[in-house]
C-alpha cells in the first residue's frame, strides 16, 4: 500500500509538472508572438511615417519652386483662411522666406474676399489684411533633408490671426496634408499591409 500510494504521488508531482510545463510554454509562445506583432507594429509605423516626411518634402520642392504658382496658392490659402473666420482686421503669419511673396499676396488676397463676398452673398465687407514681419509670428523655415518633419520646420503657406491672436486660422501646406493624411491613411495602410488590413476586419 505504502508502495502504491508512493507511486500515486509520484505520478501527481509529475502531472502537475508537466501542466506546469506546457503552460509555461504557451506563456513563451504568447510572448514570442506578441513581440513579433509589436516588430511589425513598429516596422509599419515607421515606414508609415517614412510616407508621409517623404510627401511632405516632396510637396515642398513641388509647390514653393514655382513663385507664381506659390504665389496663386498663397492667395486662395487667405482667402479660405477670411471666409472662415470672417473678421475685418487679420494678420498674416508666414515664413521668413515667404515674407515678400506675402506681402505681394495679401492685397490680392484682401480684394479677392471682398469681390467674392460681394458677388456672393451681396455683402460689402471690410477687410484689413497685414503681413506680420515680426519674428515672434514667423513660422518655422522650410523642411531639410534628413531632419524630422514633424513640429521643427513648415512647407509653406500662412496662419492667419485675429483678435489680438485670438482666433487662429492655421492654413499651412502641411495642416493642409495632414487632414489629407489623416482621410487617406486607413486606404495607403491597406494597400501597403493588405494581410494585416484582412486580419483587423
Amino acid at each position: 500500500m505504502l508502495v502504491h500510494n508512493a507511486k500515486l504521488k509520484i505520478q501527481d508531482e509529475f502531472d502537475r509538472k508537466d501542466k506546469d510545463r506546457e503552460i509555461q510554454a504557451r506563456i513563451n509562445r504568447s510572448a514570442a508572438v506578441g513581440a513579433t506583432r509589436l516588430k511589425k507594429m513598429k516596422t509599419r509605423d515607421e515606414m508609415m511615417k517614412g510616407i508621409i516626411s517623404e510627401v511632405t518634402g516632396a510637396a515642398h520642392a513641388k509647390i514653393t519652386s514655382d513663385k507664381a504658382a506659390y504665389k496663386a496658392l498663397l492667395v486662395q490659402l487667405m482667402v479660405q483662411a477670411l471666409i472662415k473666420m470672417d473678421e475685418p482686421k487679420v494678420k498674416v503669419c508666414c515664413r521668413a522666406c515667404d515674407l515678400a511673396l506675402c506681402q505681394e499676396a495679401a492685397p490680392v488676397a484682401a480684394k479677392t474676399y471682398v469681390d467674392l463676398m460681394l458677388s456672393a452673398c451681396g455683402d460689402r465687407v471690410a477687410c484689413e489684411l497685414a503681413v506680420s514681419e515680426e519674428e515672434r509670428d514667423m513660422l518655422p523655415g522650410p523642411p531639410q533633408e534628413g531632419a524630422s518633419m514633424v513640429g521643427g520646420s513648415c512647407s509653406g503657406g500662412v496662419v492667419m490671426k485675429a483678435h489680438r491672436d485670438r482666433i487662429i486660422c492655421n492654413n499651412t501646406l502641411d495642416t493642409r496634408l495632414a487632414l489629407i493624411w489623416e482621410e487617406t491613411q486607413p486606404k495607403i495602410r491597406g494597400t501597403l499591409f493588405p494581410a494585416a488590413a484582412s486580419t483587423a476586419v
